[in-house]
């Protein structure tokens, strides 16, 4: 009635554009903000999560001064400062008696042979001059003798400087021919009146004699056994320990009958039988040992 009395008609499609253009814009501000952070979390899950960079202090490695030969000095040197050469070294490894001034050398004597670029240490210098190229190695208390060696008794002259013997007595027990070890473990300080030793020449010639390290007592034994009887050498590994086990000696009697004897009276358990007129023993594996009349 109102718009035949005056009143303004009513605009029903524009405000259903409007309407509709409102939602349509919403609808793409709506989608442009999804589509955003869509892309943005893509984007943080490609990449990962950030890494944490620990930076680690490296405890810094000290070195120490030590005294070192500048060219290879003889056992019995006399030493001096410019023999040596102060050189960097890392603390490790390094103990209290190494060498770490020149002027410590003053005075002393090479107690071993010293190697060019080796740190020195205490215990292969001396205050005391030595008398001879071996002397030095003698400490208190033991003694160095010397006994004669060819191929044999020498173990085909591998027994040199350096090495670890035993010395063996061949001589008579009892009346019976025997073998007792008289000395274990002695180090062999010279062969041929050489102190050193090439292990790289195994073309050197055989030693007549040979000069070992043994306690007094030792010395003793070997002195009285040359007078007694043959002394002969045993060489020892070089990873030997030292350590033997005591068999005391072994005679002519013991090779013939000892090991026999032993066996019988472990297995004599089993009995005897007389078989054919000779008697047996019978063995715990079944197995028969011819006996002799006195058994």
């Amino acid at each position: 009635m109102s718009r035949h009395f005056g009143g303004a008609p009513t605009q029903g499609p524009d405000k259903t554009k409007i309407a509709l253009f409102l939602s349509f814009f919403f609808l793409l501000l709506f989608a442009a903000l999804a589509y955003r952070l869509l892309v943005r979390s893509q984007g943080a899950t490609t990449q990962g999560p950030s890494s944490v960079v620990v930076k680690e202090d490296i405890p810094e490695l000290k070195m120490v001064d030590v005294v070192v030969p500048l060219r290879k000095i003889e056992e019995g040197q006399k030493l001096i400062p410019a023999m040596f050469k102060i050189e960097k070294r890392p603390q490790i490894g390094i103990d209290n008696r190494t060498v770490q001034d020149i002027e410590q050398v003053k005075g002393f004597y090479s107690r071993t042979l010293l190697l060019p670029g080796q740190p020195v240490h205490l215990d292969s210098i001396t205050k005391v001059k030595p008398t001879s190229a071996i002397s030095t190695k003698i400490p208190p208390g033991f003694r160095a003798v010397t006994i004669r060696v060819d191929a044999e008794s020498s173990v085909e002259g591998w027994a040199r400087p350096g090495s670890r013997v035993d010395v063996n007595w061949i001589s008579k027990i009892q009346g019976k021919q025997g073998v007792t070890t008289i000395v274990h473990n002695a180090e062999v300080l010279s062969a041929n009146r050489q102190s050193s030793n090439n292990p790289n020449n195994p073309e050197a010639p055989v030693p007549t004699t040979v000069t070992l390290l043994v306690t007094a007592k030792d010395a003793k034994s070997i002195k009285l056994g040359q007078s007694t009887g043959v002394l002969e050498l045993v060489l020892r590994g070089d990873q030997d320990t030292g350590k033997v086990e005591e068999g005391g000696s072994i005679t002519v009697e013991d090779l013939l009958s000892g090991s026999r004897t032993t066996s019988q009276k472990r297995h004599r358990v089993g009995g005897t039988l007389i078989m054919g007129g000779k008697k047996y023993l019978v063995n715990e594996d079944g197995d028969l040992t011819p006996l002799g009349d006195d058994e």
